[in-house]
């Protein structure tokens, strides 16, 4: 709101408008599942959200937004981990099941998409995983119970529950990622 010099709206507007999100972000916390209607290119996504408090701005919080996707049809999946209000350089470790975690490098720029021009120095996503027909292209394992992460904001860990991700999206997710443990929980 307010951005490209577009005036900002009545207050009633506004009011209306975190109300919609407020409505629209309930569940968040759990897993969200959706498949595509395309019957030809079948898309099964499932998404969850964390929140942890600030360690650097006490009173707010940073977000973070599991996505894993599975096109059946290709066998293509991909597991990609996104955060918020900031983006961020340097690493962060992710924990499959309380295994030893894994480093990965956050490095990069991003160029704004409202046509701005603005360029982020340092990435708002990143892949964590990436199967194809069958295949771990990145070793990375499909969690069977959690996935931690932690230190991508310093001081911070968020961990995403696998245990209740549902039974029929995980054995869907077998599809595209060979080591999902697809058994009825």
């Amino acid at each position: 709101m307010g951005a490209a010099g577009i005036p900002i709206p009545e207050k009633g507007t506004i009011d209306a408008l975190i109300h919609a999100f407020a409505v629209e972000s309930a569940g968040a916390m759990n897993w969200t599942v959706e498949r595509s209607k395309e019957t030809a290119a079948p898309m099964l996504t499932a998404s969850i959200l964390r929140e942890a408090p600030s360690a650097r701005n006490v009173g707010e919080a940073e977000v973070y937004r599991l996505i894993v996707s599975c096109d059946s049809a290709t066998q293509a999946g991909e597991m990609q981990l996104a955060w918020s209000p900031v983006a961020q350089s340097g690493t962060l470790a992710a924990s499959v099941d309380g295994a030893t975690a894994a480093q990965y490098r956050v490095e990069g720029s991003e160029k704004m998409g409202n046509g701005s021009g603005v360029v982020l120095h340092g990435l708002a996503a990143l892949t964590l995983a990436e199967g194809k027909h069958g295949v771990s292209r990145t070793g990375f394992p499909f969690p069977s119970e959690s996935l931690t992460i932690s230190d991508l904001f310093p001081g911070e860990t968020v961990t995403f529950s696998f245990a209740n991700l549902p039974k029929d999206a995980r054995q869907e997710f077998g599809a595209c990622f060979p080591d999902a443990d697809t058994s009825n929980r």
